[in-house]
């Protein structure tokens, strides 16, 4: 799919978005219940963002809402939460709700359901967050979110202490925001976030894994390094980080493995890192991967064989990240090695001239593990020019080498 058909996706599905979230916040009002569109989807459609999923804060408690709506999911009924689904795009629906005392900094020990929204916005994390849209787009904005959108800040709701003391994962998003909205965070939030920052200790090791993956993935990665640097949460994730790797002007990833990978790089304890934030089977393959050219880029240049036995991808990316103080700029080391690929004699073990047939034919032996092993090595042979990839000049090799 080419760039501007994907744009016109993404455009197309905001405003299928919107109008769907408009018809739900029509049916409750023909009810006579009070509904807004909050958080996420608000905050997007001031920034000019593309909005990626639909809330909708409400008066109607949850079996009211479930009546009004074909079809409906009880994903959070317990905190008044509701998925209805229109035109099979889903929308969540959740009640107006006060939050009493956050157990072990997490969730709250109880909710409430209320008639006021402005109880309802109070417990939201961040003032660009805590913004109810009328249908008709009329803002109920009592923390001035808006006004710190248009400053690029992000700040907390009321006293930051208490909220990151509340919900320590709030910390957390603050830093990966500063990533994917390119936002700052203000002082008094960022000091809030350093004086609680080990209060982290009490999320799961999920939340945070997902929090850092996306906050690696941010258009503005780069400038949310700095406040991941200057606040110091690093130090209390699951394999405490006491020095983060330098910002550096190439400071971009094309996976979140690749994040993890040069954030872990210098750490004595980098090869447990996909035990200890529970990556998946594939992520911890790619995340061995990367770390391994790492270790092999620091000791010396790529050769041929690496280009040919790795991804040109994870080739590449060890090269901009294990030489972050190479004279040479990346520009120029990315141009070598991109020819060093490009001139390879085969790029994969299928363009080999020979095969296993070929080798039969020529040993009278019978098949057996020899012939992998005899394989690889004429390949490795071509790869570095050694011999060129003809039938008869692997031949040659192949019978003055033997077959053991």
């Amino acid at each position: 799919m080419n760039r501007c058909m994907k744009e016109f996706c993404r455009m197309t599905l905001s405003k299928k978005l919107i109008e769907n979230g408009k018809y739900c916040l029509e049916i409750l009002h023909d009810h006579g219940f009070e509904a807004f569109f909050v958080g996420g989807c608000v905050r997007d459609q001031l920034i000019g963002r593309d909005i990626k999923d639909i809330d909708i804060a409400t008066n109607a408690l949850p079996h009211e809402v479930k009546a009004l709506f074909a079809i409906t999911v009880d994903i959070g009924i317990e905190h008044g939460t509701v998925l209805v689904l229109v035109n099979d795009i889903p929308i969540e629906i959740t009640t107006y709700r006060q939050e009493e005392e956050y157990l072990l900094h997490r969730r709250p020990a109880s909710v409430h359901f209320v008639q006021n929204l402005s109880f309802d916005l109070m417990r939201r994390d961040f003032t660009m967050n805590a913004i109810a849209m009328s249908k008709n787009g009329d803002l109920i904005d009592p923390y001035k979110g808006e006004e710190d959108i248009k400053d690029l800040l992000i700040r907390a709701v009321g006293n930051p202490f208490e909220r990151f003391s509340e919900d320590a994962l709030r910390m957390l998003r603050g830093i990966r925001f500063t990533s994917t909205l390119g936002f700052e965070l203000e002082e008094t939030t960022m000091s809030a976030i350093r004086s609680n920052r080990c209060l982290l200790q009490h999320i799961s090791v999920e939340r945070i894994t997902k929090e850092l993956s996306s906050f690696f993935m941010g258009s503005y990665v780069k400038h949310g390094w700095k406040f991941l640097k200057e606040s110091k949460i690093a130090e209390c994730f699951p394999i405490p980080l006491d020095v983060i790797p330098p910002i550096i002007e190439q400071l971009s990833f094309a996976s979140s493995i690749e994040g993890w990978s040069y954030l872990y790089q210098e750490h004595n304890e980098a090869g447990n890192v996909p035990i200890k934030f529970k990556f998946s089977k594939q992520e911890a393959k790619e995340y061995r991967i990367l770390s391994t050219l790492l270790s092999v880029r620091k000791e010396r240049v790529f050769r041929e064989l690496d280009v040919f036995n790795q991804q040109l991808s994870h080739i590449l990316f060890a090269e901009r990240f294990a030489t972050t103080h190479d004279e040479i700029s990346w520009t120029e080391r990315k141009r070598d090695i991109e020819e060093m690929y490009h001139h390879l004699p085969i790029k994969q073990s299928s363009e080999l001239a020979v095969n296993g047939s070929d080798l039969l034919l020529w040993s009278e032996r019978k098949p057996g593990p020899w012939m992998k092993n005899a394989l690889r090595m004429l390949e490795e042979k071509v790869v570095s020019g050694v011999i060129e990839n003809t039938k008869q000049a692997i031949k040659d090799e192949f019978l003055h080498e033997g077959t053991d």
